[in-house]
């Protein structure tokens, strides 16, 4: 008995996904940029930092980029570029706690790059010389100091004082800042606010910030983008409300310390070397590596991938949307929970691990023997020699499955293929294996062979418009491939012959095939394509 039905089918197939890093900033919202940056030498790079929230213009509209700029002013330009938040206790003499600069110290001081005279002031209001930006920049961007080779190129190398001359070098060799026409690199000349702006859009474009201490950065509402990489060093540590161009990397050095990551978008990688860390946003691809802690994961993200060797992982899919999910080969002890609400596109396991949860996972792909799994994918793809999942009997049948032949596992197979005599010219060996057709769109088949090695219950699918499938049981007697060509020239959306046959054309119109052989638990799928 043969039916056919109208319906849409998931395509089987491996997908490589290509990352992209470094994109360039979309502003979260429309900028009115300040009417005096227009032809200005820094005019570009402080539109740059007012269309992320870093400056803003003045009350009449202007940004007045050749004023000098003050210590405090400074303060609030690097605390909104790099996301600092967290305060600390003032102990300055000269700062009252309700001045306006007061909130902008106590975050510094947090951050670490302000300390202070030793007098005991901090003179927020004092106008902020070259040498000063360098210290504060470098604190604030964990450059390492080594040196100050780089300045000696500057005919005034010798009056830049000791305490500011390796931060001076090392932004100087970052390219971050760069002396003046005349040879000189003036380190105690004041800064203007276009200087200001210029050294931190560079800084922006081109660093990799460092989170060194626990905390809580980026802005409590709204968004705030980070160009660059970043690295976070120590935990427990949030990172909310930020948008980062490159890449993310969770080092080994935060332990078990909790890191966070609270509505933020890398577009980039994200790399977990350790630690118990939790992702809420939108992201790339995500890589664990040598983890022996846990991922918590909501939001959405292209790719999920396992690869730690030495150490187990748990995964914990709370909800959203996942393009792919790996666990890599060698991996071991990995634990993954898909929950309610979580739907994963494919999920491919190489190494044992233990599945559980009832979210949704449209197609399950099974390279290894001995997992666990009590989730219900729409569709198992099981390679040969593989043995199913155990708790088999909460699996769905039909759709999905692995090759066969050997070990210990023998699946349902097709041999001895052919259409209208035209042997396939390529033959796969994974666990779905593509069978590739030479047809001639002209001739018309009506013939083909395909036996089969035991009794199965099988479903051919077709992958384009009009999406149909055909379901049905065959034997090892019979001829599946003469069966489904005759009633693929019968379906309604057949596209064939009067006379019931089907033609090249139509064949090709309908690549890919997907044929489902099941027989019991054992599961095969072959994709076809006819060219």
């Amino acid at each position: 008995m043969f039916k056919a039905r109208k319906c849409c089918v998931w395509w089987v197939g491996l997908l490589v996904l290509a990352l992209a890093v470094g994109l360039q900033a979309t502003p979260v919202q429309a900028a009115f940029l300040p009417s005096d940056i227009s032809g200005h030498w820094a005019g570009s790079q402080i539109a740059d930092l007012v269309e992320q929230g870093v400056v803003s213009g003045n009350p009449d509209g202007t940004f007045a980029p050749d004023r000098t700029i003050t210590r405090a002013e400074y303060m609030v330009m690097l605390n909104r570029a790099f996301g600092f938040m967290d305060a600390a206790e003032i102990r300055f003499s000269d700062v009252d706690q309700n001045d306006w600069y007061a909130p902008e110290i106590a975050k510094a001081m947090a951050a670490g790059y302000l300390s202070g005279y030793g007098d005991g002031t901090v003179r927020p209001n004092t106008l902020i010389s070259r040498q000063e930006m360098a210290v504060m920049l470098a604190r604030a961007m964990n450059l390492t100091l080594s040196g100050t080779a780089e300045l000696e190129r500057f005919k005034d190398f010798g009056t830049i004082p000791d305490w500011s001359a390796a931060a001076c070098a090392a932004l100087v060799g970052q390219g971050f800042m760069s002396g003046y026409p005349d040879g000189s690199f003036a380190a105690l000349d004041p800064c203007s606010r276009a200087m200001a702006a210029v050294t931190v859009d560079k800084c922006l474009s081109q660093r990799t910030i460092a989170y060194n201490t626990a905390g809580t950065y980026g802005p409590e509402t709204g968004s705030q983008i980070l160009k660059g990489n970043a690295v976070v060093n120590a935990g427990p540590l949030t990172l909310r409300n930020l948008v980062i161009e490159g890449n993310l990397i969770i080092a080994g050095g935060t332990g078990q310390a909790d890191v966070s990551l609270q509505n933020v978008t890398v577009k980039g990688r994200v790399i977990i070397n350790g630690g118990e860390v939790g992702l809420n946003g939108v992201f790339n691809e995500v890589f664990m590596q040598e983890n022996d802690g846990a991922l918590t994961f909501s939001g959405e993200a292209a790719s999920v991938i396992v690869n730690a060797p030495t150490r187990g992982a748990f995964l914990d899919f709370t909800s959203g949307h996942i393009g792919r999910v790996t666990v890599a080969a060698g991996t071991q002890g990995t634990r993954v929970n898909v929950a309610k609400g979580m739907v994963i596109d494919n999920f491919y396991s190489y190494a044992v691990l233990d599945a559980t949860g009832s979210g949704t996972v449209h197609t399950s792909y099974i390279y290894v023997s001995g997992i666990t799994s009590t989730l219900r994918p729409d569709r198992r793809v099981i390679a040969a020699n593989c043995q199913p999942p155990t708790n088999p009997e909460v699996l769905p049948g039909g759709g999905g499955g692995g090759g066969g032949g050997g070990g210990g596992y023998t699946g349902p197979t097709l041999g001895a293929i052919s259409v209208g005599g035209i042997k396939p010219v390529e033959t796969g060996t994974m666990s779905a294996p593509f069978l590739l057709f030479d047809v001639d769109p002209a001739t018309l088949y009506t013939t083909g062979t395909a036996g089969l090695n035991t009794d199965v219950s099988y479903e051919i699918s077709s992958s384009r418009i009009p999406f149909f499938t055909i379901t049905g049981t065959a034997g090892r007697s019979d001829n599946l491939t003469a069966m489904a060509l005759s009633l693929l020239g019968t379906t309604p959306n057949g596209g064939s012959a009067a006379d019931g046959g089907v033609r090249g054309q139509t064949l090709i119109d309908f690549s890919d095939l997907t044929i489902t052989l099941t027989a019991g638990t054992k599961q095969t799928v072959y994709t076809v394509r006819f060219v």
